[in-house]
């Protein structure tokens, strides 16, 4: 468990000297890192539940012997539903809750759909792959196992623990739990984005930060493959025009949380962007952007190499 922003021996055993934390620094740190967090002071062992309290506590100078943590378990929608699935429950729904629509389910079994079953961008996408292929977010495999039998050195990544667990299972042997933006010292011929991939950017100015990443991951004649889909449609009034909030931010900016049963997880960012801009930030990074295929639904393949 990463602690590079602490002194390990404050962590662990900590005679508080407020000069060392700042409030930023101690939310940041541990609310990221650790779910219960017990103090042991002038008053006794106490449970804290926000480290506001805990800082709050510090200014007021009570002093404080020890901190006990206990790490913070994963909390893991995603991964919980693909584990249920291959354990036999093969009826289950993800609800997703989004800051621009209704909630919705996902059936866990789509995760796992075959060839067959995909539409006609994803398959275009698996035509078009060659050499080394990442595949991001790869949740349950379906492309990555389409990929190997194919003949094709396929690697598949995704944050999900329990997800890796899965992939292995079902003979993905190579699975590997990792965050794209923090992959070193690996190429790639293939860079495959699917099931919208490119939302892992969460926000427009994160753009760079992937094409930079890109840069680095590619061999000289590699290729990113990705879906998007402009969600301009979803702004529509009954008239037929739009309506945006221009103080908002880009409009494809999305907030998602995923629930699997009783299991709740964190909010997070997603990004849905329209084909031109991403060719407009694709250029501004070093990127060529091929519009490959459109769908049936404001979505479409792109094909973004090197220039």
């Amino acid at each position: 468990m990463p602690f590079d922003k602490f002194n390990s021996r404050l962590v662990y055993h900590m005679n508080i000297n407020i000069n060392r934390f700042s409030n930023n620094g101690i939310q940041t740190g541990f609310i990221k890192h650790i779910s219960n967090l017990y103090i042991v002071g002038e008053q006794g062992t106490s449970l804290i539940s926000n480290t506001r309290i805990l800082f709050e506590l510090i200014i007021n100078s009570q002093k404080i012997f020890s901190i006990i943590f206990e790490p913070m378990k994963q909390n893991d929608p995603l991964g919980n539903a693909l584990e249920d699935y291959l354990n036999g429950n093969t009826s289950g729904k993800i609800i997703v809750k989004s800051s621009i629509a209704e909630d919705s389910g996902i059936p866990v079994d789509y995760l796992f759909r075959s060839e067959a079953n995909m539409p006609e961008l994803e398959k275009k996408a698996l035509q078009l792959c060659y050499g080394n292929v990442l595949d991001v977010g790869a949740a349950a495999g379906c492309h990555a196992l389409i990929l190997k039998n194919n003949g094709l050195n396929v690697q598949p990544i995704d944050i999900s623990e329990k997800a890796i667990q899965v992939m292995k299972n079902r003979g993905l042997k190579s699975a590997r739990q990792a965050d794209y933006f923090e992959l070193k010292n690996e190429k790639y011929d293939t860079l495959l984005f699917l099931m919208n991939g490119i939302g892992i950017c969460g926000e427009l100015t994160n753009l760079g930060d992937f094409f930079r990443k890109a840069m680095d991951l590619l061999k000289p004649d590699g290729q990113i493959l990705l879906d998007s889909s402009d969600i301009i449609y979803m702004f529509e009034v009954e008239d037929g025009s739009v309506e945006i909030d221009l103080n908002a931010g880009y409009y494809g900016e999305v907030e998602y949380q995923m629930q699997y049963g009783a299991c709740n997880g964190e909010k997070f960012h997603w990004l849905f962007i329209d084909f031109e801009t991403l060719n407009t930030y694709a250029t501004r990074n070093g990127f060529s952007c091929e519009l490959i295929l459109e769908g049936e639904h404001f979505d479409y393949l792109a094909r973004l190499k090197k220039v």
